[in-house]
């Protein structure tokens, strides 16, 4: 008897075991639907992958600035400036936003981190640019005093920054969006042509 009771101790053992390691592994199909697709962020990323993609600055340069402007050097240079301007107005928007509902306490660093980030783009145009130049070679100039600059070297620098205020507009804009704040951009053809009637008329001529 004693054996049989032995046995059915076991037996329960096993079957306890069994359905703790069933329930544990267990998920409905509901349940693997929600791991497969759940991301807390994937709307957001969503959200601003499609602004980067349709956004109404590149959008207005890429049809309407570069298509009729020319491609000569003082054009392009001209165009790599204003780009620029555009995103960096852009960005200063988003730290304006987020100034606008950061705790008393955290506006010192926002505003320092907008002060050194413009330091950063002033300097990374020097360094970019420098590459349409002889300044990384073992002269320096003709006396070895000076940098001789491409005639795209400017420019070059300049578009390299306008990348980093653009890739910093969105990093802003994604934390605006985590504290629940509207992602929208400011920029307006027609206001923007006001502040760059030489634009205006490269286009409409």
């Amino acid at each position: 008897m004693k054996k049989y009771y032995n046995l059915i101790i076991i037996a329960l053992l096993i079957s306890s075991v069994s359905i703790n390691f069933y329930l544990i592994f267990k998920t409905t199909p509901q349940e693997e639907a929600k791991a497969e697709t759940y991301d807390p962020y994937a709307s957001l990323s969503e959200r601003l992958r499609e602004l980067e993609s349709n956004n109404p600055i590149d959008a207005f340069f890429d049809q309407e600035v570069y298509p009729k402007t020319g491609t000569s050097t003082m054009v392009r240079n001209y165009n790599c400036y204003i780009y620029s301007g555009a995103w960096q107005s852009e960005m200063a928007d988003a730290y304006s936003k987020l100034l606008g509902v950061a705790h008393k306490d955290l506006v010192k660093y926002i505003i320092s981190s907008q002060e050194h980030f413009e330091l950063f783009c002033e300097a990374e145009t020097e360094v970019a640019g420098a590459t349409y130049s002889d300044g990384y070679g073992d002269e320096l100039g003709e006396y070895g005093e000076t940098i001789s600059y491409g005639s795209g070297a400017r420019a070059f620098g300049v578009y390299t920054v306008a990348k980093l205020y653009k890739q910093r507009t969105f990093e802003l804009f994604s934390y605006l969006a985590d504290i629940g704040e509207d992602i929208t951009f400011v920029f307006d053809k027609e206001v923007f042509l006001d502040e760059n009637e030489g634009l205006r008329k490269l286009i409409e001529d």
